[in-house]
């Protein structure tokens, strides 16, 4: 059953359906969060996780690097640099 599901995983077409369905999730995020800065600033603040001095920074850049993730995920290329597993590469 194990190698079942490891074979299942490996296989390009599936690790590529999986690095296509989280680029999707993490452009909508990204879509959102700059939508409404001002919303997405003040969730940021409400974690209290953060210095007040780098609010700004993480409520600004946090979205940018989701879309970036999203967008490199997207090409087998540069899905590794998004985040993604070597296996989304082939």
């Amino acid at each position: 059953m194990m190698e079942i599901l490891i074979a299942f995983f490996l296989d390009p077409v599936v690790t590529r359906a999986i690095g296509a369905t989280l680029s999707i999730v993490l452009l909508f995020g990204a879509l959102q969060k700059l939508r409404d800065p001002v919303v997405f600033a003040g969730a940021v603040e409400n974690y209290r996780l953060l210095p007040d001095a780098l609010l700004p920074v993480a409520a600004h850049g946090l979205p940018l690097l989701e879309l970036a993730a999203g967008v490199l995920l997207l090409f087998p290329e540069t899905c590794l640099l998004g985040g993604g597993w070597p296996c989304c590469c082939s």
